[in-house]
């Protein structure tokens, strides 16, 4: 074992001691760039939308500032530019005490979160990095990311008219920000979750007391099954909150969630539905159900300040244990107009049969 060790720091050391000057531009800057989940592309209001997040690690003694980041299909097409304040509100630095968002320390990482949108779809993205370093201008081209069509389509998991995509997908939301570290993964549960409320045509959740659950038009709502699935598992015995008050329990990562059903739609694929009513589910783990089987009854447990119904789709059985899966409708309605295998963006409004 002594050897191999030995080895080991014999190759490195003569790693360093290459001579690096023919390297191509840019090969050597010392900037790591990672794509945790590869973007996936699915339709709304007949674009692509894409979100997904580039990991960018400052590897060197100099700090580095970022001036401008190109999304393009390749290195010598044009495409997206992020520059500005675009850029700087799109970033999360791993450093809470910098204020300036562009700023990379030594050995620090920041992420950038992405939100495009276009008519067409790419097979893949080149990223070119521009950036302020040891008293230079640098630019870092990468390497291909692969564009992926998505795949999967699903049922409404509600019925009726005037449902709200409160915090649906989009660049900013705090679902879309919501980053953490899983079992050495960094994830993001929430990409594409939406927090379904249902409105009249003023847009209000509710009438009379606003501090009754039974006020508010969405309370009792049946959720449905999105497809043919397997239940994995069910969460109940959680009381409701009183809306706009505090929780009715302290929030721990066994009661974020509050009362809830997971679905098994294969391939890796889960379904979560969260702050349903306590005692109303209906179905139990290891059950088969089909599209448009009710699970229960949207209620307001859990993280959650009025009722509503907090749906999304991970790779993981957990509700914040696995990455964010885009998802689309086969049907609804927005301003009457029909649309087929889209996702409802943030705050639209729609109606499902």
């Amino acid at each position: 074992m002594r050897f191999a060790v030995c080895l080991a720091v014999f190759v490195v050391c003569r790693a360093w001691a290459q001579d690096l000057s023919g390297a191509p531009d840019g090969a050597t800057l010392p900037m790591i760039v990672e794509v945790p989940s590869p973007p996936i592309a699915v339709l709304a209001d007949g674009r692509y939308r894409l979100a997904y997040e580039m990991h960018l690690t400052n590897w060197s003694s100099n700090d580095m500032v970022l001036t401008s980041i190109v999304v393009a299909p390749t290195a010598e097409s044009s495409g997206f530019t992020i520059e500005g304040d675009a850029l700087e509100q799109s970033i999360l630095g791993s450093n809470p005490n910098n204020r300036d968002r562009r700023h990379i320390a030594p050995s620090r990482r920041s992420v950038v979160f992405l939100f495009l949108s276009g008519t067409g779809l790419p097979k893949q993205f080149i990223h070119r990095i521009r950036f302020h370093s040891g008293g230079k201008e640098e630019e870092l081209l990468t390497g291909p990311t692969p564009v992926r069509a998505n795949e999967l389509v699903i049922q409404p998991p509600l019925r009726g008219a005037g449902w709200r995509a409160l915090n649906g997908p989009d660049a900013s939301t705090h679902h879309r920000r919501g980053l953490m570290p899983y079992a050495g993964r960094a994830i993001v549960p929430q990409r594409w979750a939406i927090d379904f409320l249902q409105v009249n045509e003023k847009g209000e959740t509710h009438s009379g007391d606003a501090k009754a659950n039974n006020s508010y038009r969405c309370y009792g709502a049946e959720a449905l099954a999105v497809g043919a699935a397997t239940v994995l598992s069910v969460k109940d015995g959680i009381p409701d909150n009183t809306p706009t008050t505090a929780h009715a329990v302290p929030m721990t990562w066994e009661t974020v969630g509050g009362n809830q059903v997971v679905l098994d739609l294969g391939k890796s694929r889960y379904a979560f539905y969260a702050h349903l009513q306590p005692s109303s589910i209906r179905v139990k783990p290891g059950d088969r159900v089909k599209a448009g089987q009710v699970l229960g009854l949207v209620g307001n447990s859990g993280n959650s300040t009025e009722p509503h119904l907090h749906f999304q789709i991970g790779d993981d059985r957990q509700l914040m244990g696995g990455d964010g899966i885009p998802f689309v409708i086969d049907a609804f309605k927005k301003e009457r107009v029909e649309h087929k295998n889209e996702v409802p963006l943030r705050d639209w409004v729609v109606d499902f049969r």
